[in-house]
């Protein structure tokens, strides 16, 4: 009885109850029955309810206010709005028809009551309930394998991310996440998207733009001189925020944003919260469905404090928090990262998969990353571009990197003899002292230079010339 689907009926005619549970009864159906409004509310926000069956409307029954309240609890309900005359009626409102639209998995039945009609409907329900799940089963299982290749590492607190990103991703909580540029906070964003199952895009916009009316205009379609209160003229044209409807609307730097348009973002959100039928009864237009997730590299509570963050806006924004690390704080998951770059861009450039030596390696880890996980991919990638080698030495890394990296001698040193003999020239000396030494170091280009005492740009003509 457990995994059954459960149905409520909320009705207050005992005899379509009765006659409603005689057809569910020959159901896979978990059947519950609540006689008015309140008692249904009551038990929509104690049991996940999968099929609501209820009078559309009646001067004692709201259905759509229940139906509401239980996709608050589970977003896919199905609803079964029985028709009256009092609701036939109500449906001949403009602003009831809009409402009910909005509700995907919304069906009416028609009174008198046509058994076969509605034991066929709920059979349509459940086949498509069961298809529904397994499919978001495949798709967990997919994405689990998206969040664990594109959030990399092993360190404590990218685990820790992982983990509160599966655990948010199907609610549709507001995430604020906070952290330096380029620590992840938008990959994160996707990370979340993708495993929320939901079906709309994944819509980014850059909130940190000088000029405030291409913002107003981008973000809202929306003049901005428009009094904020008039959202009559919102969806005049597509915005990134209706974009972004039935899937996720990512802001970056969302302290940047204009206190007009921080009012602008509120009302949207407010007007989300509203009941679809009250705000189609005041002649506004239907509400994007929008999940909203923000970054910022900066302390908002300050942004608050100092009157450049509104905090009903920031307090809506902020119920969810993931806190993103620097690199240099999660330096176990540099060659992970690294090697992970490393495929990517031998694949983008049609080169062959190099490997990274370990005093590369080393180096990598050594440094401090000011730039964070942007500036190592785009430090793999230009050694990647520029190096025709199968390993990448130290020599393949950026100067600029190498002048603030400690590079400990190799323990390999040791005085090793080198094979020179009365008579042997001197090029041929020195390209067996070039060898040996490269040999000692274990081919570090750079660490044998600095032994011998030339530069880099030597050895490298050196190496070239004698063909070693």
């Amino acid at each position: 009885m457990q995994n059954q689907p459960v149905a409520l009926i909320v009705n207050n005619d005992q005899r379509q109850i009765e006659q409603l549970r005689s057809v569910l009864s020959d159901e896979s159906l978990d059947v519950l029955v609540s006689h008015n409004f309140y008692s249904a509310l009551e038990r929509v926000e104690r049991v996940p309810i999968d099929t609501l069956i209820t009078p559309l409307k009646t001067d004692l029954l709201d259905g759509l206010k229940v139906l509401e309240i239980a996709r608050m609890a589970n977003p896919d309900v199905d609803a079964v709005f029985i028709t009256g005359h009092l609701s036939r009626g109500y449906l001949a409102q403009e602003s009831s028809r809009q409402a009910l639209l909005t509700h995907e998995h919304s069906h009416l039945l028609v009174t008198p009551i046509n058994p076969t009609y509605l034991r066929n409907l709920l059979r349509k329900i459940l086949e498509t309930r069961r298809l529904l799940i397994e499919n978001r089963q495949l798709r967990l299982r997919i994405d689990g394998h998206f969040a664990k290749e594109d959030l990399i590492g092993n360190s404590a607190a990218i685990q820790s991310v992982r983990r509160l990103v599966a655990q948010i991703a199907t609610s549709r909580a507001s995430v604020l996440i906070l952290g330096d540029r380029g620590t992840g906070r938008q990959l994160t964003a996707r990370a979340i998207h993708h495993r929320s199952l939901r079906k709309g895009h994944f819509v980014v916009f850059n909130c940190d733009l000088v000029d405030d009316a291409f913002t107003s205009t981008e973000l809202f379609a929306t003049d901005p001189t428009m009094d904020f209160t008039d959202l009559t003229q919102v969806g005049s044209r597509e915005s990134r925020y209706n974009s972004a409807h039935g899937g996720t609307l990512f802001l970056r730097e969302i302290g940047k944003l204009s206190l007009l348009n921080q009012v602008k973002l509120l009302q949207h959100l407010v007007n989300q919260d509203l009941n679809q039928q009250e705000s189609a009864s005041y002649g506004n237009p239907p509400n994007p469905d929008v999940r909203l997730i923000c970054s910022s590299h900066q302390d908002l509570t300050n942004s608050v404090v100092e009157g450049e963050l509104i905090p009903d806006l920031y307090d809506r924004l902020n119920v969810i928090q993931i806190q993103m690390c620097s690199l240099s704080e999660r330096q176990e998951d540099i060659p992970l990262l690294a090697n992970s770059f490393l495929e990517e861009f031998c694949f983008a450039y049609k080169k062959p998969i190099k490997l990274l030596t370990q005093p590369a390696v080393d180096a990598l880890k050594t440094y401090h990353w000011p730039g964070n996980i942007r500036e190592l991919r785009s430090t793999v990638e230009g050694m990647v571009a520029v190096s025709n080698d199968q390993t990448l030495d130290l020599d393949a890394i950026p100067q600029s990197i190498l002048e603030q990296v400690k590079i400990e001698p190799t323990d390999k040193i040791g005085g090793e003899p080198i094979n020179a003999v009365v008579g042997m020239t001197m090029a041929a000396i020195e390209s067996e002292a070039i060898r040996s030494t490269l040999r000692a170091v274990g081919k570090n280009r750079v660490e044998a230079a600095k032994m011998l005492g030339i530069s880099r740009r030597t050895i490298f003509r050196k190496i070239r010339e004698y063909n070693l």
